[in-house]
């Protein structure tokens, strides 16, 4: 072998060597890296383990968050570990971020003290947001019947730095009416001066069609809002208060609210409703429970209606009442009353969507009692049961044998009941064991109209109007002080964007006083069938159809009906209620401004 040749073999060797070395290496490396960062996990673990006696927190950045409101949201609970502290401050700072929109942005750097190894120090730099706010939504008014309110509000958060608001708004609630079925809705309401101009004997003819016979104005709200979370019931003991079935937690939110309403009732009826008044209320953490005193200042404003030469009607508001306004319309409408209440609400929201829901219930149950003051008297209470189920998917095989289609349908019952009665009356007859007619028992004797029950069309009696059903005076429906309605529907999904549905509304509306049996109630109830197909929206959804009349009793119908709602048997309110706003309505955001310049 050559000098050359063993030289090669040499170097051949040592590269082999080399590489096992190299590869050696490598794998000494990999295992030390392993347990460095087993042994940083073992260490980390034991620092978070680690019980701290003390927490001191350090905010940056709060020009206008009080440092204690924010200590008090953080609500780091000592002696603990690191680790439950650790976490008591993130989900903190995520409430303060989400829930009260008070911070935009936080970090928080978290150490032991370097003198005292059990005090735990947390230091918070923050980003509070702008405090100027001005929001666009859409929002639902049971009480005013309409489909759909456009509001506008303006504001400031955060007011006196402990996460208060304060909300101008101003609502317009409009509403929608079946074209078919104006003919019929106020038959009597012609002018009075026109009506010489007229033959007796010839049939009421029928308004022209109008952008505005389809989607009218039904009410007007200006508001000012006042909101505060995390209230504390004054002059009562914490241990107390913790005891308390509802509000027991410290982190109710107060709603002081001023309003004037303008409800437009001359659609069913030869009236105008306005309002002004206060509403203060409380609102438990869960959302689920309120409890609110009501001052409100209400009057009756007779309307006659007038047709212009195209037709369209319109409303003009009566000072001292017409004829064409009804003796119920008449006599209430003499003097102003004022309602002195307390009510409670409480809704338990359990379904998975806000417009189609599938699976899920929702309850609720409205309670209020009126004559604590002021010149009304009544107890009024409203309940709601709504539910959906997913029926089992039916499965269909055809020809080829591997093709298979699917349905699946959904299942919705929807039950509503209500009563108002007067109860001082009934009360002090009783104490006294006189008479309910007796002139030494004060109290009202029936319900004002205004206090009434207003039954509802559109999507929860379909094919019959708002407010339109149940007992009348002359050609004025004077709503009802006993409601019990129900329905139930099968929905199924045709594109992700449409569903068909099948449908059974029955509704029953009539003042107590007319109800002796239960074949009254048979007999004045209304009832339809039919199908639709609906078109679900964030706001609520659009539904079009057709409705057969089961029972209608001289009441407006429309066979062929469309409307936009958000209250309806197969749902009624959103889920989630934020405010009182959401309690008595439904609001949905759509746009938002932060304003930074105006701070």
């Amino acid at each position: 072998m050559s000098r050359q040749a063993k030289a090669a073999e040499k170097r051949v060797a040592m590269s082999y060597e080399f590489e096992d070395l190299l590869n050696r290496l490598r794998s000494k490396k990999e295992k030390s890296e392993q347990q460095t960062e087993e042994q940083r996990m073992r260490k980390l673990n034991k620092i978070l383990s680690q019980s701290v006696q003390s927490f001191q927190l350090n905010v940056h950045g709060n020009a206008h968050t009080n440092y204690a409101f924010i200590a008090e949201e953080l609500d780091v609970s000592t002696p603990n570990s690191i680790d439950n502290c650790s976490l008591q401050i993130f989900d903190g700072i995520q409430r303060l971020k989400d829930e009260l929109e008070v911070i935009n942005t936080a970090n928080a750097v978290i150490d032991v003290d370097s003198d005292d190894p059990s005090k735990l120090v947390c230091d918070l730099t923050m980003k509070e947001r702008s405090r100027l706010t001005a929001t666009i939504g859409a929002s639902h008014d049971v009480h005013a019947t309409s489909q759909l309110n456009g509001s506008l509000s303006v504001g400031v958060r955060n007011l006196f730095g402990n996460g208060e608001k304060l909300d101008l708004s101003a609502d317009l609630g409009l509403g929608t009416t079946n074209q078919s079925s104006l003919s019929l809705s106020r038959k009597g309401s012609v002018d009075s001066a026109n009506a010489h101009e007229h033959d007796e004997d010839a049939p009421a003819a029928a308004p022209k069609s109008s952008i505005y016979n389809i989607v009218h104005n039904t009410s007007n709200q200006y508001s000012i809002t006042f909101s505060k979370p995390r209230v504390k019931l004054p002059f009562v003991d914490k241990e107390l208060v913790q005891q308390l079935p509802i509000f027991n937690d410290e982190k109710s939110n107060l709603v002081i609210k001023g309003f004037q309403q303008k409800l437009d009732r001359s659609r069913s009826s030869s009236y105008r409703e306005d309002s002004l008044g206060s509403t203060v209320s409380l609102i438990s953490y869960n959302q689920q429970h309120c409890l609110s005193y009501n001052y409100h200042l209400r009057s009756l404003i007779p309307t006659l209606t007038l047709s212009d030469a195209n037709g369209v009607q319109q409303n003009v508001a009566m000072v001292g009442g017409d004829a064409i306004s009804s003796p119920s319309i008449a006599d209430e409408s003499t003097m102003m009353s004022t309602k002195s209440s307390v009510s409670y609400r409480f809704v338990k929201d359990t379904r998975n969507h806000p417009s189609v829901p599938s699976q899920g219930y929702l309850v609720t149950n409205e309670t209020e009692l009126s004559g604590l003051g002021g010149d009304v008297d009544f107890l009024k209470m409203s309940n709601s049961l709504y539910y959906h189920y997913s029926l089992p998917r039916i499965t269909t095989n055809v020809d080829p044998p591997d093709v298979t289609a699917k349905w699946k349908a959904i299942l919705n019952i929807g039950v509503q009941t209500g009563f108002v009665l007067p109860w001082k009356r009934r009360l002090l007859s009783a104490v006294k064991r006189s008479h309910v007619n007796d002139r030494s028992v004060y109290g009202d004797r029936h319900i004002r109209i205004i206090d009434r029950l207003i039954p509802m069309g559109g999507l929860q009696l379909r094919g019959f109007e708002h407010g339109q059903v149940g007992p009348k005076d002359r050609s004025d429906y004077v709503h009802c002080d006993f409601l019990l309605a129900g329905g139930i529907s099968l929905c199924m999904p045709v594109a992700q964007w449409l569903y068909a549905n099948v449908f059974v509304n029955v509704s029953h509306c009539q003042l107590l006083r007319n109800i002796h049996s239960m074949q009254d109630i048979v007999n004045s109830g209304c009832a339809s069938t039919g199908i639709s197909a609906i078109i679900p929206f964030p706001v609520g959804r659009l539904e079009v159809g057709y409705a057969h009349p089961l029972k209608v009793n001289d009441n407006p119908f429309s066979s062929l009906f469309w409307a936009f709602d958000v209250q309806y048997f197969d749902r009624s309110v959103r889920r989630g209620l934020l405010s009182i706003e959401r309690y008595r309505r439904t609001r949905v955001f759509v746009a938002s401004t932060d304003s930074d310049d105006l701070i």
